[in-house]
C-alpha cells in the first residue's frame, strides 16, 4: 500500500497483535514501512482534489490553528507494554496426515498462495 500525504501527518501503523486470521494465515507477521519524500514530479501527478465533504474539517475550523511542527517526540522512559498476549509463544505441533487425507489436502491447497508449504496450506483449511 502506498500512501501520498498532502500536508503534514503524524502517521503511526498499528499492527493488530491478536488479528490472526485468513489475511494472516493465521499467524502474526512483522511489518515493514518505507518512508519516501515526495518530489515535485509525485505532487504533479496527484489528481485534483474533490471538494470538501460537510464532515471534513480544515485547520480553520480547530480552535488551535497553528500546527506544532517543531514540537520534537519523546519517549517515555516510564512506559511498559502490557498487552495480554505478549510474549507470543509458539510451538510446533506435528500433524499426521494418511495418503487419503494428505490426498484431500492437496487438493483443495491454494499454491498460488502457500507454493509448497503444506503447514500454511493445513493451516488455511483448517481455520476455515
Amino acid at each position: 500500500m502506498e500512501l501520498l500525504a498532502l500536508i503534514d501527518v503524524l502517521a503511526v501503523p498499528n499492527v493488530c497483535g491478536s488479528d490472526v486470521q485468513k489475511t494472516s494465515n493465521f499467524s502474526i507477521k512483522p511489518v515493514r514501512l518505507s518512508v519516501y519524500t515526495s518530489g515535485a514530479a509525485d505532487l504533479a501527478a496527484v489528481p485534483p482534489l474533490p471538494p470538501l465533504m460537510p464532515s471534513q474539517r480544515t485547520p480553520a475550523d480547530f480552535k488551535v490553528k497553528r500546527i506544532k511542527a517543531e514540537r520534537e517526540l519523546v519517549r517515555d522512559l516510564a512506559y511498559v507494554p502490557e498487552f495480554t498476549n505478549v510474549p507470543i509463544i509458539y510451538s510446533d505441533f506435528p500433524i499426521r496426515l494418511d495418503a487419503q487425507e494428505y490426498a484431500q489436502l492437496r487438493k483443495v491447497r491454494r499454491t498460488e498462495l502457500y507454493g509448497d508449504d503444506d503447514g500454511a496450506a493445513l493451516r488455511d483449511v483448517l481455520f476455515s
